[in-house]
């Protein structure tokens, strides 16, 4: 009787049918025609049988550096791997089915299509969550599978679509989990060269599609939680309140609600799975990932649109309509030596492009995603009343306490805890924004803007007073309590007494538009830091450390989601652990003779929410001749986070109306200098 394969001894014949597998791209065919080959060899190979066979295959067919870094090894197991590998690949090959379809797959007014909602928010995070955990391998398969197409296909019938039609009735279009992954994936899959050979018309559309999301960026979520905390949970004494004096009856009877976001089908979804102002939605529906329940809120539409928007604006140099010779010839010799799909971003640009990054760029993007879910499920359920967001008061005026837009933290009912262990925490870098940033901001026209926030119909008047892109650089340093840095980063110096360096945090925590600094603080530069004096204790100074550079802290079993917060955690701090100081510096690309809203020397300070890396800044332009005249309380509020390679994108406002009010405010994005 002749040899068989089925008579192999089973580790011989286990490595035979994991070399017919390699990393080229597309489904492992290979392993159908083995299991086609004999009932033995099938029921061996089986995915019950045998997981780890299956495993393996997933570790050759995709990128793994990402996830061992990212879970803990209890959630990386032969079975775990194995059920990823079969829905993977089912939603790859949906994803390659339907890239390239038309209304009858995506559906149109009146009529759902084929590819389902369900199915669609299935692919969109894996693709999503793929290019998150990209060396290399996962874009081969996510190419294969045509994600680009099935992206521009997805944002041409859906986003566009309802984007363009809810402007249309003079509303906003509503804002899912799968359009803002769907803004995300835009995002994640543009490429410089295709900005700056993008025709006319087609900008033109793009920049239709996300004015809502830029030029009315007060009606969509920008922040995981409200900006006006300085921790979360809250201390339960917090009070957001300025203590401004009232508006009178007055100006109150003339206050309008702003454009209300509706929906563009004629069946909307369900009220849980919109986004509310300022607030993640109640109900978030976890992914299923590595065969479990992943912990992840979808990323902020507002980032996405604003990283958009912002390439979009500076594909040329400031003040040019048209690319330069220089910038043509860097390009081509960039793709001469690095190829097609290496990032590449413009020494003009101050907004780093991100497709083709690798994995490590986005693991505190995802680690945050985690943190924050984390949180919503286990620690409070966030079950905030919609603000009424109450028009613009005028730079003239003051403003009252308009509606509380604070957030109760219930407890979370019996038996409404998930299971979502296994993935490490969020951690603030210590360092991250120490260094030289530089960027360009949008500023309207005010009147404009007020009309429009106070429900006067049509962006389009918004978008034309924009009156000037605003360049500005600062150069920022970073100063911690040493409580809060490991041994690794924490740092003494000889000059500060030990007493200074051993008191607690400055607490309590400032007013919000404030920057959470409290008042009174006084600093004055030390070696190796800084030492800080509140009005509350004027003779005992606290010693917080300066922090040059990013510095990647040593990881400890405490990184690992697997404990439940404790009674100190849920109650929540008020104290000041991290500051940021610093001053506007000249900036690279600027025009001549233009002033700025920050003039060379203006300071800059501010803090750090560690809980999901907010960073609020209080800007203070520097006194010159040309405004001299303008009262002192003519500060700038700067609100944002970074995020994959570098980019910092928030939103400016005013300091003058309330801080429960929506201001006068615009969004920016800002990049460390190279």
């Amino acid at each position: 009787m002749s040899p068989s394969l089925s008579s192999l001894p089973f580790d011989v014949f286990h490595r035979i049918a994991v070399s017919t597998v390699d990393s080229t791209p597309g489904p492992p065919t290979s392993v159908r025609s083995l299991l086609l080959t004999s009932r033995p060899i099938h029921d061996s190979l089986s995915i019950e049988n045998n997981p780890s066979f299956y495993g393996q295959i997933f570790d050759i067919q995709f990128d793994t550096a990402a996830l061992r870094r990212r879970f803990h090894p209890s959630r990386l197991t032969a079975i775990c791997r194995a059920r990823e590998l079969q829905k993977r690949w089912t939603a790859l090959k949906r994803i390659r089915m339907h890239a390239r379809g038309r209304n009858a797959v995506w559906g149109y007014p009146g009529y759902p299509g084929i590819y389902t909602d369900r199915d669609k928010l299935c692919d969109a995070w894996l693709a999503f969550l793929m290019l998150t955990e990209n060396d290399g391998q996962n874009a081969r398969q996510l190419q294969w599978a045509d994600i680009t197409s099935w992206t521009r296909s997805f944002i041409y019938f859906d986003i566009h679509t309802v984007s363009v039609r809810a402007q249309a009735t003079g509303n906003l279009p509503l804002v899912t989990d799968l359009r803002a992954l769907g803004l995300w994936l835009y995002w994640m899959t543009t490429r410089f060269d295709e900005v700056q050979n993008e025709a006319v018309n087609a900008l033109s559309k793009v920049n239709r599609m996300l004015r809502p999301f830029t030029f009315a960026s007060w009606a969509y979520p920008s922040f995981f939680a409200p900006w006006q905390l300085s921790h979360v949970p809250p201390p339960s004494s917090y009070s957001p309140s300025d203590q401004q004096p009232d508006t009178t009856d007055d100006q109150k009877s003339k206050q309008q609600l702003p454009p209300t976001p509706v929906a563009a089908d004629p069946q909307p979804p369900q009220p849980a799975t919109f986004y509310r102002p300022n607030f993640l939605p109640p109900t978030i529906v976890l992914p299923t990932y590595l065969g479990h329940p992943l912990p992840l809120t979808p990323p902020l539409v507002n980032h996405a649109a604003a990283l958009l928007f912002f390439t979009r604006m500076q594909r040329y140099r400031l003040g040019q309509d048209a690319p330069h010779a220089d910038d043509l010839e860097s390009l081509r010799q960039f793709r001469a030596t690095h190829g097609p799909d290496a990032p590449y971003t413009p020494s003009h640009s101050r907004t780093k492009f991100v497709g083709g990054v690798g994995s490590e760029a986005w693991d505190e993007e995802i680690l945050r995603l985690g943190t924050v879910c984390k949180t919503l499920k286990t620690r409070a359920m966030w079950r905030p009343t919609v603000p009424q967001v109450v028009p613009l008061a005028p730079c003239s005026s003051t403003s009252s306490s308009g509606p509380s837009i604070v957030p109760s933290f219930d407890a979370p009912p019996a038996g409404d805890e998930d299971d979502v262990r296994g993935m490490r925490k969020f951690r603030y870098v210590p360092g991250s924004f120490s260094g030289d940033w530089e960027g360009r901001f949008v500023i309207y026209g005010l009147d404009a803007h007020q009309n429009v926030a106070q429900g006067a119909p049509g962006l389009q008047a918004l978008e034309s007073t924009v009156l000037t892109q605003d360049p500005q650089a600062w150069r920022l340093r970073e100063y911690h309590h040493p409580s809060v840095l490991r041994s690794r980063t924490r740092v003494s110096s000889l000059d500060v007494p030990i007493e200074a360096q051993n008191r607690p945090p400055i607490r309590p925590a400032g007013a919000p538009l404030k920057a959470f600094i409290p008042a009174g603080v006084t600093h004055t530069p030390v070696r190796g830091g800084i030492l800080v004096t509140s009005s509350a204790h004027p003779g005992e100074p606290v010693f917080y450390a300066e922090v040059a550079k990013r510095c990647e802290e040593d990881e400890d079993e405490g990184d690992w989601e697997e404990e439940e917060p404790t009674e100190e955690s849920l109650v929540g701090r008020d104290d000041v652990d991290v500051f940021v100081e610093g001053e506007a510096i000249v900036p690279v690309h600027a025009l001549e003779g233009r002033q700025n809203m920050m003039e060379v020397g203006s300071k800059v300070f501010g803090t750090i929410r560690r809980w999901d890396g907010l960073v609020t800044l209080l800007a203070t332009p520097k006194a010159t001749p040309t405004n001299a005249a303008l009262p002192t309380r003519l500060q700038w509020l700067y609100r944002g986070y970074l995020t994959a390679n570098g980019n910092w994108v928030g939103r400016w406002r005013d300091t003058w109306n309330d801080v429960n009010k929506e201001g006068y405010e615009g969004v920016f994005v800002m990049t460390k200098r190279r």
